[in-house]
């Protein structure tokens, strides 16, 4: 493998563990502030995320691309989606891009999520 790629992907995986780290730290303290839940599955936004979900015991016919999600909650000091698919999605099967677009969906429509 080229030097360049070998450092640029040393450098990426340096990278996504402190977004990693950084994003479930920003969901925690939004959801311990927000009685442990947030949910938006009832509320007229301009759009919504989806996620992958991997099939669960069942990914051969069971996986979908773009399980959208209704909401993200805190039980047993682990965080999960309630998604199309699943109502009890845990967060750590999302892909750091993923998990950086539920942040980014929330803090965009925060306002509206408090609202509730």
């Amino acid at each position: 493998m080229d030097s360049k790629l070998q450092e640029l992907l040393s450098k990426w995986s340096n990278l996504s563990t402190k977004v990693n780290k950084a994003c479930i730290e920003y969901l925690t303290d939004l959801l311990q502030n927000n009685n442990n839940k947030i949910y938006w599955d009832r509320l007229e936004l301009e759009y919504f995320v989806c996620v992958n979900y991997d099939g669960g015991n069942h990914p051969e016919y069971a996986s979908n691309v773009f399980s959208t999600v209704y909401g993200i909650f805190i039980e047993d000091n682990n965080i999960y989606l309630d998604i199309e698919d699943c109502e009890k999605y845990d967060i750590n099967n999302l892909s750091i891009c993923e998990l950086y677009n539920v942040c980014t969906f929330i803090d965009k429509y925060i306002y509206n999520l408090n609202q509730r």
